[in-house]
């Protein structure tokens, strides 16, 4: 995979918890983020509007460190491999007997910046920031793993891994910080494909 993308704010993105980021590939006449929400099959999914409840909560709410996000039974973002996160909101026990079993799951997937130094309003330095990207997704309807698989969920688990790669060497690189106490992006958003 080999594509250059800009990180961008989500519009209305930055809440009381969080703040939220999405990336374009360059020549998309959208972002991901957009793509995922103005698809048909993604928007009539059964856990569609629950994941975006979800997504709202950890923007306004509870932040991207709460315990319900990694530890209850019901993780909100499930660690995919390779720094990568799905944002998920399962169909409920009482009404999964309507659907295939194992039942359709939507995922979004994202990744939190969890292990970038930066200083929060006080001036101490921390390492997880109030920041997550998000990508585009799809429903998962299988448990085969994704290198067995070309489905449009996959292709979205691809590109937010090589998002993540490119980011993490530009953070690496000081050519993106942190700032606002940990709540904005700052520098060069802009990737040129890594050849």
């Amino acid at each position: 995979m080999n594509f250059g993308f800009d990180i961008e704010p989500v519009p209305g993105g930055d809440g009381d918890c969080a703040t939220l980021y999405t990336y374009r590939i360059g020549g998309d006449t959208q972002p991901a983020f957009d793509d995922f929400m103005n698809t048909p099959e993604i928007t009539g999914a059964p856990d569609f509007n629950r994941l975006l409840v979800r997504l709202a909560r950890i923007r306004d709410e509870i932040g991207l460190y709460d315990r319900r996000i990694d530890h209850y039974p019901e993780r909100w973002l499930r660690d995919e491999g390779d720094h990568a996160s799905a944002l998920w909101a399962p169909i409920p026990v009482e009404v999964r007997s309507q659907y295939p079993n194992p039942p359709p799951s939507l995922r979004l997937y994202c990744f939190r910046l969890d292990n970038h130094l930066h200083l929060d309003y006080d001036g101490n330095e921390q390492r997880r920031a109030p920041i997550i990207v998000l990508g585009n997704g799809g429903i998962k309807e299988t448990r085969q793993p994704c290198d067995k698989q070309a489905s449009r969920v996959c292709q979205a688990f691809r590109s937010i891994k090589y998002v993540r790669a490119q980011f993490d060497r530009g953070f690496d690189e000081k050519s993106i910080q942190i700032v606002e106490g940990g709540f904005e992006l700052e520098g060069d958003l802009h990737f040129i494909p890594a050849y």
